[in-house]
């Protein structure tokens, strides 16, 4: 028998023999029988006596019961969170977005996982045709580090927040960029990510998606209607494979047209 065995057995009998001193020490019960009991010519100061030895054996019992129980009770700590797990998952999932690898992206994804991006909003079924229009516009995601967020959400979940750069639209061909200062807000919860949003910093968008923006507008509106969701609000990128053909072409297309000093 190992000692902690050994403890709670005992601190069992004491638990037990304290709580039957409890039940049969009755201070006024027990004074009324020693006093029938007792001769009528002993001395009255033997009755107190008798009186205070049972009132200090009912605060002994009641102090071994306290004490058992005390004994008894071990703390429970709370459930342990594994803050670098949670970063390793975040960080293999930035990792596979960069590469873009949509299954093993979608793996660490929960079900029904969220990911808001500044475009879109995606989950792992729809993870396939983000990255393909990623790769289509020349988006490149380029991680720095992924770490415990300052203001996380409660345990047991996690929250990491990921920094990265981009290049993206031709900015990378034209000496444009890369674009830092992004960050990819992930919760992770039992080693998957429940949510994400993506908070971007304004550089890529003043200087790459609105002149591009307003180039193929005025150059190839008829296109538009097919490369955007909320045409003709031109924010939110169609996700098809033929929108993903007609970003591509644009984009060299742009590209071109700012070295000739036709765009800006």
């Amino acid at each position: 028998m190992n000692t902690g065995e050994l403890e709670r057995r005992l601190g069992d009998v004491l638990r037990q023999r304290a709580e039957d001193a409890m039940n049969s020490t009755d201070t006024q019960t027990r004074l009324e029988t020693l006093e029938r009991d007792l001769p009528r010519n002993r001395p009255r100061v033997t009755i107190g006596r008798v009186v205070a030895a049972v009132a200090v054996a009912a605060t002994v019992a009641a102090l071994v019961l306290v004490n058992a129980r005390g004994d008894d009770r071990t703390d429970t700590p709370a459930a342990s969170v594994d803050t670098q797990a949670a970063i390793e998952v975040a960080s293999e999932f930035v990792a596979a977005v960069a590469a873009y690898d949509a299954g093993r992206a979608a793996s660490y994804l929960a079900f029904g996982a969220e990911i808001r991006l500044r475009t879109a909003t995606e989950g792992a079924d729809s993870m396939a045709a983000q990255l393909r229009w990623n790769r289509a516009v020349g988006w490149l995601l380029l991680p720095e580090r992924c770490e415990h967020a300052t203001v996380s959400a409660p345990a047991p979940a996690v929250t990491v927040a990921c920094t990265y750069a981009v290049h993206g639209l031709g900015s990378q061909r034209l000496g444009r960029g890369p674009f830092r200062g992004n960050v990819l807000q992930l919760t992770v919860v039992d080693g998957k990510i429940v949510s994400g949003v993506e908070h971007a910093v304004p550089g890529f968008e003043a200087t790459m998606w609105e002149p591009f923006t307003a180039w193929l507008l005025t150059k190839h509106a008829d296109q538009a209607a097919f490369m955007y969701t909320d045409w003709p609000g031109a924010t939110r990128p169609a996700l098809t494979r033929r929108s993903a053909r007609l970003w591509e072409q644009n984009v060299d297309a742009y590209v071109a047209a700012v070295r000739r000093g036709d765009a800006s």
